[in-house]
């Protein structure tokens, strides 16, 4: 403040350019917010709002790879993501429909906006496939999953039938409507670990899979995947399905597979394989040309007023 209130005091008693001034007193701000600023938040401590509890740090420890639940308004999934911990629960208005289809599936009768905050699920394959290890709740339930723990007065299950985040099923089936696909999934005896349901036919020669997958690399829009099979199988990942993701078998391309109604996989043969997972939609490519055609645009008609305003006899506008 004190440098702005110098410069600017030069500006108005001085003879120095005005241009000069101005491009000194922008510097000067620029720099003061960055310098200030730079890995800090000055507004509150995070603690204030987030503070450490004693079953976000029991989560935090022992949730590995898999994922949380809270039912019935317990642990906001839009809170649980400040903590890091990953949720099955979407936390705004953007989830893709299938996964939301899959969900209710196992709710039925809530409706689709109470999904976030009213979800209410016992015991389910389908949690098992999603992979969630462990489930919060206001009130103790007897009789579902291992004994509770209580901590800051909720109460803490752990799902020890839950899947680890990529999985190999022993065998593939076809089925091409989704309310079929949904009833399936639904049922108290389905298992993910024996079957996968795809929306499309593939050509599936085994009778029962048999090898393993491991998620090594991880960003929001790229995940590696390390397989090991000794014969063909279908490596799920127990993310949501969406047509922006696009997948390479060993740096070649591959088909995307919609399995069990919403979630991802792909077909691979026997042997040992790399499988690469990136979000590549359409719109992105889109928006990209889109701005590249605005630029050159742009580009041409400064040239064009250059051009025009350097001719003999021409007029300023």
């Amino acid at each position: 403040a004190s440098l702005g209130s110098l410069a600017l005091l030069l500006w108005l008693t001085s003879r120095l350019s005005g241009l000069l001034v101005r491009y000194a007193m922008g510097t000067i701000a620029v720099a003061e917010l960055v310098w200030f600023a730079w890995g800090y938040n000055p507004q509150v401590s995070r603690e204030t709002f987030y503070p450490q509890r004693e079953f976000v740090t029991y989560l935090a420890e022992r949730i590995g790879d898999g994922r949380i639940c809270g039912l019935g308004g317990a642990f906001y999934p839009n809170v649980s993501m400040m903590y890091g911990l990953r949720d099955i629960r979407g936390y705004d208005a953007v989830d893709p429909t299938p996964y939301v289809e899959l969900l209710r599936a196992i709710t039925p009768g809530l409706p689709t906006q109470a999904l976030t905050w009213q979800f209410m699920s016992g015991p389910s394959p389908v949690l098992d496939m999603l992979g969630v290890r462990y489930i919060i709740a206001h009130k103790q339930a007897s009789g579902i999953w291992e004994e509770p723990i209580q901590l800051n007065g909720l109460w803490i299950y752990h799902n020890t039938r839950a899947l680890p985040r990529v999985f190999v099923p022993r065998r593939v089936t076809h089925v091409p409507r989704s309310d079929l696909r949904l009833r399936m999934l639904a049922r108290p005896d389905f298992d993910p670990r024996a079957l996968a349901i795809l929306t499309e036919p593939i050509d599936f020669s085994v009778s029962e899979a048999q090898g393993s997958a491991d998620l090594t690399e991880e960003d929001p829009c790229r995940l590696i995947i390390r397989v090991r099979n000794t014969t063909e199988s279908v490596v799920v990942l127990a993310d949501a399905w969406a047509s922006g993701w696009k997948v390479s078998v060993d740096g070649k391309p591959a088909r995307a597979l919609q399995a069990n109604h919403a979630l991802r996989a792909v077909h691979v043969l026997a042997g040992e394989h790399v499988v690469e997972w990136r979000y590549e939609p359409l719109s992105v490519r889109l928006g990209l040309v889109t701005a590249g055609a605005s630029l050159i645009t742009w580009a041409v008609w400064c040239c064009v007023l250059l051009w025009k305003r350097k001719r003999p006899g021409a007029t300023a506008t």
